[in-house]
């Protein structure tokens, strides 16, 4: 079990692979993030201590969830991952920033669910959703209006009963919400607040 309660970044690695546990993550920057392939280093102007540089954005980076219950709360991306994100299993919510220069998932080559559950918050500006080639549907929302924090968010089936839930940490414009239950050419009620959408899932990942 990991209780990361403040942090720059959460977790950083080239290669992370979670398998299981219990772990929850508050970061001022990154929640998780692969990356940190060096190519070169330099000198900072002021002849102080040697700075890294990093190669182009996809350096090939892997962050694979297989289990475990993750709970990120960043101020910058939630998940990112400078190469490829894959959510194979587990239970994974993501708040991720509130401001437009971030976002709850960031990737540079897919990020695809194919088991779990994921739950992403955060803002619009800069936001990804999942990636098309994702085996597990998704279900996302883009909205005009800021979801204040504090706002109750849900997926309920045609009947009404909650599949997933949270509530929002910060003000939010974008949520994702992935389970093996769904499933495309159904229908489902989308609600944040006291607003209630319906949804009908007409590809892997539905806005």
């Amino acid at each position: 079990n990991l209780d990361i309660q403040k942090s720059y970044e959460g977790l950083e690695g080239f290669d992370i692979t979670i398998n299981g546990g219990d772990i929850k993550i508050v970061s001022s920057d990154d929640g998780i993030n692969a990356a940190g392939k060096k190519i070169e280093e330099s000198v900072s102007d002021e002849g102080g201590p040697m700075k890294n540089r990093f190669m182009e954005e996809d350096q090939g980076a892997l962050m694979t969830v297989n289990g475990g219950v993750i709970s990120v709360n960043a101020g910058g991306d939630g998940l990112d991952a400078n190469g490829d994100i894959s959510i194979n299993g587990g239970t994974v919510t993501v708040h991720g920033p509130s401001d437009g220069g971030n976002g709850t998932l960031d990737y540079a080559s897919s990020c695809k669910i194919t088991g779990g559950t994921f739950i992403g918050i955060g803002s619009i500006g800069m936001a990804q959703d999942p990636s098309e080639d994702s085996t597990q549907a998704s279900v996302v929302v883009r909205t005009d209006e800021i979801m204040d924090a504090g706002t109750d968010i849900s997926l309920k089936d045609r009947e009404g009963n909650i599949l997933a839930q949270t509530k929002t940490l910060k003000d939010a414009q974008w949520a994702a919400v992935s389970l093996p239950e769904l499933r495309v050419g159904e229908t489902y009620i989308l609600c944040a607040g006291t607003t209630e959408k319906e949804v009908l899932l007409t590809q892997m990942v539905t806005i």
